[in-house]
Parts: structure tokens; sequence; C-alpha cells
């Protein structure tokens, strides 16, 4: 293999025929590989077997074990090297089962994710390429089959030449082909079940493979919400009746799914279609709902119907009305020629969204006069039914906007259930969750009163009535002083608070995922009132990744979220909170966490300038060659390399591998030199600048 990669080097090769009981030996020179001239062949002492004496050039002496390695993986032959004998391996030890065809060996394998287009198929020899051969899926994306192919001795499939690491088109690679599909049909016969498209089912026929029908069981059905617009897969229904549902707007699922919740108005249980399915004989004798639309019924007009698409008249306004229909239309089989049969379903909620808005505002929320709903299930359905995160460069984070939204969509339900004064209070008191009470001092409490007049707050007792001032209202500026929270009937009760301990870095270098959340779990030394109280956790903090940083952001919504930092909502004790940071010191992005009292607006911001200054100090007392590395790190892919990466005659061959970086010299302007030659005015030029914030 690869002898001819050998032209224009000093080659010695001895060889001994078995056969003929001689052996002989050929020397053969750089200039002699082109030059014509005869070569002398002489006897060697050689009993059997062939050697070639290869004079290595340096660049080879570093990789040629490896190299020697990776030839040996899947090589038929045992392979000596430094007189040890490498490990080899089966191309095909992973298969499920193996076929013999045509002088090779077909491997099944079991696969269940999407398969690498690189993936190495075929083994010539100890030579292996990727090649496109069959990789056959469930229907349902579940389970998967692939084949992989060991060369014995399949002269007409040929590779590309010269670098052999393709195989030629052809007839004999179509043979292959369908051999492995076939291959796989049969390995999937003999396990006796499977959940693979009619057209597969077809293709195994077509290659006489017999195979049964796909298993019988389909995902049960569940209303897409409008935040993916996706459908999640339920759980397998199997062995009971069976109806396919189809795939509609969010609003309009989540309200068809609220009205057959609660019985079975269908005669059996929706399910998710798979449209590989048709043809299977099971699949085609399921009933199968057509399509819907909702009738709304009100005093003596005239009904009005809704379905996807059609738009609500303008008169018809959030409220509650006479009555909701869900008209469902449902087919009996999927041959059938009978027209399909309506079935009138009773339900008792309807929302209508705005156009390309999550605009509560342009919502329109109908209820049946018999409807129930409790106000909380009545803000989630709003969530299902009309959320969807704006991904406009100017709109909110994520978890702001759903934050907001879950807010409003409460705040509508209990407007519309619950009447507009309980509504105000509720708003207030979640407010005062949200956005106040971590405020408070530990050992302090803050109490609120409000004045009542006939019913409801004073804030607007009722709608033709003058709003007047409520106690509430001063609720935020009475932090700012005792005269404030004398006016506002706030009274504070205060215990004599101890110095804050410094802040402690608890661990060196930066945590992984599970060392972080064991050190949330760590109790720290202490009594057990500064435990409960939460002190004994307070100003410890370490460094993070910034995977662990994101994960922690999406866990819950934040208590709060500015530039470069976030606080856990889940305080730790009392007032103490974890509080996430993304600071850069000396221009390299780094996260941290620690525990801050949240009850002091100033811990967060006191503890990111602590981190920085011990960051920073740490930074300006790094050793040479840490000071390098760091260096290495920040410098881009395009002004740094490896010496004799692209060019090996430009470099000694003792530099070759070492890192290189582009720096300034005077005189002579940008050039390439190695990181360890850089002098120290050049690596405090190149750490100067100092923490962004």
């Amino acid at each position: 293999m690869g002898v001819f990669s050998l032209a224009g080097r000093h080659v010695t090769v001895r060889s001994h025929s078995a056969e003929l009981d001689v052996a002989w030996q050929v020397t053969i020179t750089p200039d002699a590989w082109e030059s014509g001239r005869p070569l002398d062949v002489i006897p060697p002492t050689l009993e059997s077997g062939t050697e070639l004496e290869i004079s290595l050039p340096a660049s080879w002496s570093d990789g040629i074990e490896q190299a020697v390695k990776d030839a040996a993986r899947f090589l038929p032959v045992p392979v000596w090297f430094n007189e040890k004998r490498l490990p080899q391996e089966s191309f095909l030890r992973e298969a499920s089962r193996i076929e013999a065809w045509n002088g090779c060996r077909i491997g099944i394998f079991a696969d269940t994710s999407h398969l690498p287009r690189a993936l190495v198929r075929i083994n010539f020899h100890g030579l292996t390429v990727p090649c496109q051969l069959p990789h056959i899926h469930d229907a349902d994306g579940g389970h998967g089959w692939y084949a992989k192919v060991d060369i014995d001795d399949f002269p007409d499939l040929k590779l590309v030449l010269p670098a052999r690491k393709e195989v030629v088109l052809g007839t004999a690679l179509d043979a292959l082909r369908e051999a492995c599909e076939a291959a796989i049909f049969r390995t999937i016969a003999r396990e006796g079940h499977h959940r693979l498209a009619y057209a597969h089912w077809l293709r195994a026929k077509e290659l006489s493979v017999t195979l049964p029908e796909a298993a019988p069981w389909l995902p049960a059905w569940t209303p897409r919400t409008a935040e993916t617009d996706s459908v999640l897969a339920g759980d397998r229904i199997a062995g009971e009746p069976m109806i396919l549902m189809p795939s509609d707007e969010a609003h309009i699922e989540q309200c068809v799914g609220r009205a057959i919740s609660c019985s079975r108005p269908l005669g059996a249980t929706p399910v998710d279609p798979v449209a590989e399915f048709a043809g299977y004989g099971w699949y085609d004798r399921l009933p199968r709902v057509l399509g819907w639309s909702f009738r709304i019924e009100r005093g003596e007009s005239d009904p009005i119907d809704y379905a996807a698409g059609s738009q609500l008249p303008p008169e018809l306004v959030t409220g509650r009305v006479d009555a909701i229909t869900v008209e469902v239309a449902v087919q009996a089989t999927r041959a059938s020629d009978n027209p399909p049969e309506i079935l009138g379903i009773p339900a008792d909620l309807l929302i209508v969204p705005g156009d390309y808005s999550t605009d509560l505002d342009e919502v329109v929320i109908l209820l049946g006069n018999d409807c129930a709903i409790e106000p909380g299930d009545l803000a989630s359905m709003l969530a299902s039914a009309c959320f969807f995160a704006s991904e406009d460069c100017e709109a909110d984070s994520y978890h702001t906007q759903q934050a907001t939204f879950d807010m409003q969509a409460r705040f509508a339900a209990n407007m519309l259930l619950l009447g507009e004064d309980t509504a105000i209070i509720e708003r207030i008191r979640e407010a005062v969750r949200e956005h106040v009470s971590w405020l408070v001092p530990q050992h302090r409490t803050i109490a609120a009163r409000h004045r009542l007049s006939g019913r409801g707050c004073l804030c607007r007792q009722r709608r033709n009535v003058r709003p007047q001032r409520c106690a509430i209202a001063p609720l935020f500026p009475c932090l700012r002083g005792a005269s404030a929270r004398s006016r506002a009937g706030i009274s504070t009760r205060t215990q004599p608070m101890t110095q804050d301990p410094p802040f402690r870095k608890i661990f060196d270098g930066v945590v992984t995922r599970e060392k972080m959340f064991e050190l949330f779990n760590l109790v720290p030394d202490g009594t057990a009132e500064e435990i409960t109280s939460g002190k004994a956790y307070a100003n410890q903090w370490f460094e993070v990744r910034e995977s662990e940083f994101e994960l922690m952001f999406d866990r819950l919504p934040p208590l709060f979220s500015r530039a470069g930092m976030f606080a856990m909502s889940e305080l730790k004790a009392g007032s103490i909170g974890l509080v996430f940071f993304d600071i850069t010191i000396y221009g390299r992005s780094r996260w941290f966490t620690g525990y801050c009292d949240l009850g002091d607006r100033s811990s967060p911001d006191a503890m990111r300038t602590a981190i920085i200054e011990h960051e920073s100090a740490a930074v300006a007392n790094l050793s040479r060659g840490d000071a390098l590395d760091m260096i290495w790190e920040r410098a881009g892919d395009d002004s740094r390399g490896f010496a004799g990466e692209f060019d090996p005659d430009a470099w000694p061959a003792e530099h070759h591998g070492k890192r290189t970086i582009l720096a300034y010299e005077p005189g002579v302007g940008t050039v390439l030199k190695l990181l360890e030659n850089l002098t120290d005015d050049e690596i405090a030029d190149r750490l100067q600048h100092g923490p962004t914030i």
C-alpha cells in the first residue's frame, strides 16, 4: 500500500519468495526513481517476508507511530512497530448482524441518531473511506439501521486515484448498496417488529424480504403551543380505539383539547397521525378528524362560526356568551366514500389571538355561561395559545418577555373571572412579592396597609368615581427614608446589624457542573442561627463556565437581570441569594457566581468589584508561562499558529510545532515569532488593558 508515495526518497527493499525459496534486495536512491537506469539486485539475508528500509525525513518521525497505528487498526494481518504488536480490531466488531456477499462482509448496525456524512463505511484492507450506504430509520424517527462493509475480495469496487479517499461510482457500488439495503431488511425481519414507513415495507418486498406491518400504535395527540408551534410526542396508545387528529393553529388546538378532555366525545383516543404509515391496513382503517370549527351563540343573534383563517366580527368582544360548540367532521376510514359525520361537542372556552402579536389587548376570550375555569388555568391556557417570544434585536430577553406575558395573563384572567377590584389587589400583591420583598433588609419587616371604603380598594372604587390616593401607592418611595415610611403607614423593626464578612473565593479554578451543584449544597461553618439567616453563606464566590452561567439563567426567571449580572429568584436563606456575573478581565470573558445579601441593593455591585480586584491582582502576579498562555488564548486564529505548520522549511526542525504569534518590531514591521521569545515588555504591553466592566 502506498509504495509510490516513497518516490524521490532513499529506499531499500528486501523480499523472500516462499515458493522459490529465494531472497533479493534492491536499493533505490532518490535520483534513481526517474532515471531509467538499471538497479543492482543482490541476495540478502532474509528468511521470510518483505522489508522496506526508508530514510525518514525529520518531518515524518514525529507522526509515524500514530500513522502506523491508524493503518494497522483494521488491517487483516498482524503489525509490529518497534518490536511491539499493535492493537487491532474488526471493522465490524459492533455489528448486530453480518452477511457475506461477493467477497465482502456486510455488517448491520443499530442507530438511534442521525449519522454524520463523513462516517467511514467501507474498509479496504485497513484503508477506510466514507461512502453513502443505506441508512433506514423508523417512520417516527426512533430506531435506525445502517451498513458498513469490510472488503475481502471484490475487485469490481474501485477507489478514486490517486487520493483513494472515495469510491468510484458505477454498477459495482450500486449493487453493493442494494445488497446492504436487503441485509438491513433481513435484520429487521429477524426482530419480528418495526416502525418502518409503508414505502420501506414495499421496498423490502421488492428485494424478496417479507416484513410484518408496522407495530400498530401511535402517540397520543397533544395540542401544540404558540411558542413551539410543533407537536410534542404523547404517550404510546395501543390496543384501544384510536382516532387521527389534524394539525391546526395553536389556539384552536388548545381550545379543542380542553373541550374533549373531560370525556370521550369522539368515541376513541385522539392520536397524532404518521403520514408515512398510510398504506398499512390497520392505519387505513382508523377513523380520522378531517377538520373542525367553533359555533358561538349569543342571545337572539345569528350563530357565529369561527375556524382557522376566519375573523370574528368586531362587535364580538371578550366576555361570556350563551354557548360554544365545536363541530367536528369525522371520516370513518381512509378509503370511505361516505360523507363525513359531523359531531357537536360542547365547549366552554374559545381564545382568539390577534394577528402576529402576543399583546393580550388584541386577544378575544369567550366563555360559555357554564364555564367554571379557574383564573390560574385560564392564564395557563392564554400562555399556551398566544405566547411566542419576539426575536427582534431590540426585544427584551426571552425570560423577560415570558414573565411579562405571564403577569398580564394572570391579570386578564383575574379581571375576567374575579372582577376588576380583585384583579388590581392581586396584581399589587404580586408586584410586592416580585419587586419589593427582596429589598427588605435582613431582620427587618415592612407592613403595608390599604383602606377599604364600601367595597374594593380606594385606588379605583368605581369607574365613574374619581380615583383616590391608596396607602399602597407610596410603597416604592417609602424605602428612601423614615418620613416616607411614616406617611405610607409602613412600620420597621430593626435589630442591630453586625459587620458583613469579607468576600471569599471558596474554590480555585473553574468548576464543572457537578462541582458547582456540590458547592451549592455545601453547608458552611457557622452557628445554627448564622446558617438559618444565611449569614454563613454571604459573600462566598467562585468561578463557573459559560455553559453553567447560561444553564442557571434558563432554569428560573431571574429575580433581577441587568448588564453583566442576574440573581436567582430562589433565596438560599433569609435575604441571601445567588447572583451570577459576566465579567471581562484583561480582555477575557469570565463567569462567576456568589451569595449576596439581596436586602442590600449595593451587595451585588460590591461583590462584582471584589471579584474584579481579586482576579486582576491574580493576573498581575502571573508567572511568565501563565502570562504566555493567557496571551495565546486571547490571540485570534489569524494571528497565531504553530511553527512549520504550513512551511516546514521556514523554521529550524527543533522549533517545529511550537506556538507562534504575530508581533510588531520597530524598524521591521509585523513579524511572526515564537510565543516563548516574547520579551517582558511585549508581554506587559499585551496585558496592559485593564478589566472592562
